[in-house]
């Protein structure tokens, strides 16, 4: 069975990688804004 660090990535495959980390990563911060707002805005009307 062949190690792992001996497979040929595709081209390209390093960029995209780094494109999704980018995307998961700004898609939880705003996420956690959002909750964070609600839980202001709960906390003040109460």
């Amino acid at each position: 069975m062949s190690d792992a660090r001996d497979l040929a990535l595709p081209a390209g495959y390093t960029e995209l990688l780094a494109e999704l980390k980018d995307l998961v990563r700004a898609a939880r911060t705003e996420a956690l804004r959002t909750v964070n707002n609600q839980l202001i805005e709960m906390n003040w009307s109460t």
